[in-house]
C-alpha cells in the first residue's frame, strides 16, 4: 500500500524576504500595536506599550484591531500601521490560529520595512518557525511570554 502526500504549503517555495531593519533607539518613535482580538490581548498590548512609553521613552502609542484573531490582518490594516507607524508589536498568540496569524501579521510587516514583533505563548512555538519558513522568512523572530494569556485575570498579565 502506497500513500501521496499533499504538501500544506502549495508546494512552491515562497521567496525568501529580510526582516526590516533593526532600531537603534525606539525613544521617540510611534509604536503600532496590532490586536487580534482575542480575550486579554488588548489589555496585554496596552501594558506592553505603557512599559515602552514609561521605560524605553516610546513617543506615541496606536491601537489597531482585527476582527477575527483567525484570519491573517486585512490589508488596509496592516498598510495604515507601516504608513502611521515606525514599529509595530502584534498579538496575542496563545492558540493555534491566533498565534500563527500574529506572526503571519508580523511578518507582512516586516515585508513592509516595519519592524515588528509578534507576541506568543510557549505552547505553540513548534509549529511557529516553520511558519515564518513557509512565509519566506525564516529568520523572523517572535517574543516568546509564558502560557496561557487569554484567560488570565487582570492581576495575574
Amino acid at each position: 500500500m502506497s500513500f501521496d502526500f499533499l504538501d500544506p504549503s502549495g508546494g512552491a517555495q515562497a521567496a525568501e524576504f529580510s526582516v526590516a531593519s533593526k532600531l537603534d533607539d525606539i525613544r521617540g518613535l510611534r509604536l503600532g500595536l496590532l490586536d487580534n482580538s482575542k480575550t486579554n490581548a488588548e489589555k496585554y498590548l496596552k501594558m506592553v506599550g505603557d512599559i515602552l512609553v514609561r521605560d524605553y521613552g516610546v513617543g506615541e502609542v496606536r491601537l489597531y484591531r482585527k476582527d477575527a484573531l483567525s484570519r491573517p490582518a486585512p490589508t488596509d490594516v496592516l498598510d495604515a500601521i507601516a504608513a502611521e507607524c515606525d514599529f509595530a508589536v502584534t498579538g496575542i498568540g496563545d492558540c493555534g490560529s491566533c498565534s500563527t496569524n500574529s506572526v503571519h501579521d508580523g511578518i507582512e510587516l516586516e515585508k513592509r520595512g516595519l519592524p515588528a514583533v509578534a507576541v506568543c505563548t510557549e505552547a505553540f512555538l513548534p509549529g511557529l518557525d516553520a511558519l515564518a519558513q513557509m512565509r519566506g522568512m525564516p529568520s523572523y523572530r517572535f517574543a516568546v511570554v509564558p502560557h496561557p494569556l487569554g484567560v488570565l485575570f487582570d492581576d495575574e498579565l
